[in-house]
Formats: C-alpha cells, sequence, structure tokens
C-alpha cells in the first residue's frame, strides 16, 4: 500500500488512511507501469486495511476495472498468512482457467506482503536457502509466475519498482 499516516493512539492502526502525497505517488507508480505495457490486471487482491482498500481504489479506477474484480483477502493484512493468501490466489487462477493468461495485483501490508512475495518469488524454499524481502511502502513488484498451480511453481522478478522513482511529489 501506499505510504499511509503515521500510527498514534487516536486512530485504530485497520483504519489509517493513506496520505495525499502517497496516493499521488501510488498513481504516479501505475501509470508507469502501464506506460510501459508492463500492467494489466484482471483482477485486484488487497488487504482488509482502509489503506490497503484505498490503493486498491486507486488501482481499480486507474485500470477502469470494475467494482466485482476488486477482492479482499484478509491474510493480506499485517497479522495475515501469506501461504493462505497465496491458496486464494492459487484458486482464483484455477476457477478463471487459464493461469497462462491471468494477471493479478496485490495489495497488502507488512509483513503478511513480505511473506506472501518471498513465498511467491520462491525465497526459502530449497535446501540450504533462506530469506526475506524487505518491499517498500508504494513500491511494485513484477513477478511472472510460472506453474502456479503445480507443487512446483516458480517465479521471475520482471521489475520491482519504489514510489520515488516514478515521480508524484
Amino acid at each position: 500500500h501506499p505510504k499511509s499516516k503515521p500510527e498514534d493512539d487516536t486512530v485504530d492502526d485497520a483504519q489509517r488512511q493513506v496520505t495525499k502525497k502517497g496516493a499521488k505517488k501510488c498513481g504516479a507508480v501505475l501509470k508507469q507501469y502501464a506506460k510501459a505495457g508492463e500492467m494489466d490486471p484482471d483482477v485486484i487482491f488487497t488487504g482488509p486495511e482502509t489503506r490497503n482498500m484505498q490503493a486498491a481504489a486507486i488501482a481499480q479506477d486507474f485500470f477502469s476495472l470494475d467494482p466485482k474484480d476488486v477482492l479482499q483477502i484478509p491474510d493480506l493484512g499485517p497479522g495475515g498468512d501469506p501461504k493462505k493468501a497465496l491458496d486464494s490466489i492459487k484458486q482464483w487462477v484455477n476457477d478463471k482457467g487459464d493461469p497462462d493468461d491471468s494477471e493479478v495485483l496485490v495489495i497488502g501490508s507488512n509483513p503478511a506482503l513480505s511473506g506472501f512475495f518471498s513465498l511467491v518469488h520462491g525465497l526459502g524454499t530449497k535446501a540450504g536457502m533462506s530469506g526475506a524481502v524487505k518491499l517498500k511502502k508504494g513500491s511494485v513488484a513484477k513477478l511472472k509466475v510460472y506453474d502456479i498451480l503445480k507443487g512446483s511453481a516458480a517465479s521471475e522478478l520482471r521489475s520491482y519498482m519504489p514510489p520515488g522513482l516514478a515521480g508524484g511529489k
């Protein structure tokens, strides 16, 4: 999700809002990806926090997606289970019927989103390998996932853009 208002005692963490600057940078990142022909999602999966839903609304408007194409997954929230989030997305891909023609946009909060990214990208899945990924708020990473419905899924990092590279001051 884009940069959100700081944590404080007056607002529940789940209700924190995206800042105006964060929303502007989010739009700038999406614009750069779309301009490069790198992004045209069929669906948006989002965590349940207000800031995640606001980011999903920005992306929904930008890509002219129908509201039914924005799906909330509680496991993309801060306390979520990345494996369950991946299982939910796999189910959607399976129901769609053509995994090679599915493009999804995933919006969430850390640590669940970083865990999801690590899981999908295969870090820590081979003997002797481990690792964690830190994703900066408002960043976009594009992965090409091969054989997502098989046990031997693999992915390739195609690009990564932190919000500062896209402009949107």
